[in-house]
């Protein structure tokens, strides 16, 4: 009958929903006991209208459909039965507590700790980094650079009488660097072109020019085909002699031009002095170069008209000499390629990642703890392509490239692929993602 027939579909539906519900228990790994994974679930109706398959995982929506038969009892038919498909939707639901009052006062009670935490070991480390530095003295201590000399000021002496002048600061050492970066750079590669023919000549050959042409000579004479086709990717003595004469030449050219100054180091007798005038000459770069003379002492103006800035130079063995006067634009060219290229690799990664995630949340970590070992030998390559005026800086631009690939590759690239309905999930959630992050990164 009719309603032996609804009878039936509800005990279906009771079956159904019981197996749904005995099936969703999972049983959590030991090693994740404690964090905030929710392993007490249960199926529970959602309305259709509401609930969107594509807004839960495969494994966290169900969609179940019932046949009905509606009994027609009007007079011309008594017999009739219509049946009707009716789609019930179920979701996953975490019966945990959540979020609370207490849990959240909690959170950000330990939050603050942590903040406070983070501003006490600032200021103690800034304390410890001056006794540190006073404990330890480098030429950097006694010594100030002048980043905008006039062009024309390349005459030590006139700098040591400033100083002297303006400051009652005795000058030991003042070094004069010119915009002669061309220069520099040929004598830098020529130094690089005697060393690689010190490792291709017997010890204690001479190396002076005739010598050299005529190894040169005989080695080119007999080169055999193979020979000259492996030159051209790996330059022997005949390449690395011509490419001397030809830096040689261009260095008697080069060094007969007159140069502007473009910075001044200058170290001091005492520490004193070089503190007093940082703070005497310490104004914007911008009033620096302006030349906003209000900013200064008369008396510490140089030559009675000049606002120098003044700021604590880089230890020497650090400074790039060949990179030193470079323009900002030839500066941002190699910058701008090395981070779209960092880039691009950060975006392919994080893509492969994204479909290995999709395989095995493990072989995703493991992965991930690979990637962030060999990302840095790369950045490495793609840093030392950039052009940067001291170690420092070069160390900077490293950092922040293997920072960014290492947020994006394990924090940022983890919460995109997660749903967020199963944050909390035991299998495949953010809490089991970052666990296996950091059993691969240990292992």
């Amino acid at each position: 009958s009719f309603v032996e027939q609804q009878q039936q579909q509800q005990q279906q539906q009771q079956d159904m929903v019981t197996t749904m519900i005995s099936n969703s228990q999972q049983y959590q790994s030991w090693l994740l006991k404690g964090s905030a994974i929710c392993t007490t679930t249960q199926w529970v109706p959602c309305p259709v209208s509401s609930c969107r398959p594509e807004d839960f995982p495969e494994e966290r929506f169900y969609n179940y459909t019932v046949v009905s038969q509606n009994g027609n009892n009007n007079d011309d038919d008594r017999n009739d039965n219509e049946e009707e498909e009716v789609v019930l939707a179920f979701a996953l639901k975490n019966l945990c507590n959540g979020a609370t009052m207490k849990q959240g006062m909690v959170n950000y009670a330990t939050l603050f700790l942590i903040l406070i935490g983070i501003l006490l070991m600032n200021w103690y480390q800034r304390r410890m980094v001056v006794a540190f530095d006073e404990d330890e003295q480098t030429a950097q201590d006694y010594s100030v650079r002048v980043k905008n000399p006039p062009g024309d000021a390349t005459d030590p002496d006139e700098w040591r009488r400033y100083f002297k002048e303006s400051f009652h600061a005795h000058a030991t050492v003042i070094t004069v660097a010119l915009d002669n970066d061309n220069l520099v750079n040929a004598l830098r590669e020529r130094r690089e072109c005697i060393r690689k023919i010190e490792l291709q000549v017997k010890p204690g050959t001479h190396l002076d020019h005739f010598n050299l042409a005529k190894m040169s000579a005989e080695a080119q004479q007999s080169r055999s085909t193979l020979q000259k086709m492996m030159a051209k990717f790996s330059p022997g003595l005949p390449e690395l002699f011509g490419r001397k004469a030809e830096l040689e030449a261009m260095i008697v050219g080069w060094a007969q031009l007159d140069y502007p100054c473009s910075t001044v180091f200058v170290s001091f007798e005492t520490e004193a002095d070089q503190r007093r005038i940082l703070t005497a000459l310490n104004i914007g770069k911008l009033d620096a170069r302006r030349n906003v003379t209000d900013k200064v002492e008369p008396i510490h103006l140089f030559r009675g008209n000049y606002v120098l800035e003044v700021a604590e130079p880089d230890e020497p063995n650090t400074i790039r000499w060949q990179d030193l006067n470079m323009k900002i634009s030839d500066r941002l060219k190699p910058l701008v390629t090395t981070t779209i290229c960092s880039a691009l690799i950060i975006l392919g990664i994080a893509l492969l990642i994204r479909f290995i995630h999709g395989q095995s949340v493990m072989f995703a970590a493991t992965a991930i703890a690979i990637f962030n070992i060999l990302f840095p030998l790369a950045a490495k390559g793609l840093t030392n392509m950039e052009r940067h005026s001291s170690e420092g800086q070069g160390q900077t631009s490293l950092y922040f490239k293997i920072a960014a690939f290492r947020w994006v590759n394990t924090a940022i690239i983890i919460s995109i692929i997660t749903p967020f309905t199963t944050t909390l999930q035991n299998h495949g959630g953010t809490v089991s993602s970052v666990y296996a992050i950091f059993f691969a990164e240990i292992v």
